[in-house]
């Protein structure tokens, strides 16, 4: 049986909600999918989030309904996600700017590892026998960035909200920060727990890496793709000191 937020759903049309919504002060739902950044939202002010390895640009339009003020910026390095998906999806959209590059520790190129599921596109080759049975057959040499850079050159300073997605590349992600990482509120993370990828971070060693620079866990949702084990959580990260104030 449908309960009643559903049946609205289903019932009135998404403008017709939103309006009703912000005309009587109630806040906007942010879609199941990202249930755990509840926790943190929504934020009425103008704010910056990142979006790393923005793929079809899901988040990011899910993000811009639960808070419209946000400035994100995007960053997807397969020039054919880039083009087929995200930018059709966020083109031309006020207050996003979409990157065609990866993001690692050092400024260059570097080998995208791709195939017929582009959410599986990774800069790591999968394992020989990965459980999930995927494939990535294909390779293109993209541009990867640093953060760090790229906040200098943009002039953006605090930054609400980063979320990462980008297959076992967490920690070279994370490098790439520098000491700008002092700068950010909250991280949302996809870590692998039994990796499918060759060398990939994992939960431990991007746990340890944030929790040495001052963030704690606060909240995480195991994720278990084949319904057999939890091969991979969705972890919020958020500074020591929104936490536990001095």
């Amino acid at each position: 049986m449908l309960n009643l937020r559903t049946l609205v759903q289903k019932l009135v049309p998404v403008h017709y909600r939103r309006t009703l919504k912000d005309r009587l002060g109630m806040p906007r739902w942010l879609h199941d999918n990202y249930a755990l950044l509840r926790r943190i939202g929504p934020f009425e002010d103008a704010h910056v989030v990142l979006d790393i390895g923005a793929c079809n640009g899901w988040f990011t339009e899910c993000w811009l309904e639960y808070c419209p003020g946000a400035v994100v910026h995007c960053f997807e390095p397969s020039a054919e996600t880039y083009a087929r998906t995200l930018s059709r999806r966020l083109g031309g959209r006020s207050g996003v700017t979409l990157n065609n590059v990866g993001v690692g520790d050092a400024a260059g190129t570097a080998t995208l590892h791709t195939g017929a599921s582009y959410a599986s596109n990774s800069f790591y080759d999968l394992k020989p026998s990965n459980e999930l049975g995927l494939e990535l057959g294909n390779t293109e040499q993209v541009p990867v960035i640093r953060l760090a850079d790229y906040l200098q050159q943009h002039g953006i300073g605090p930054i609400r909200l980063v979320k990462i997605d980008v297959q076992g590349h967490e920690l070279p992600v994370l490098h790439g920060f520098g000491d700008r990482l002092a700068a950010v509120d909250y991280l949302y993370i996809e870590v692998s727990i039994h990796p499918l990828y060759e060398q990939p971070a994992t939960l431990c060693g991007v746990l340890d890496y944030l929790r040495e620079r001052g963030f704690l866990v606060m909240d995480l949702k195991p994720n278990s793709l084949d319904g057999r084990y939890v091969q991979e959580a969705d972890v919020l990260f958020a500074r020591e000191s929104l936490l536990i104030p001095e």
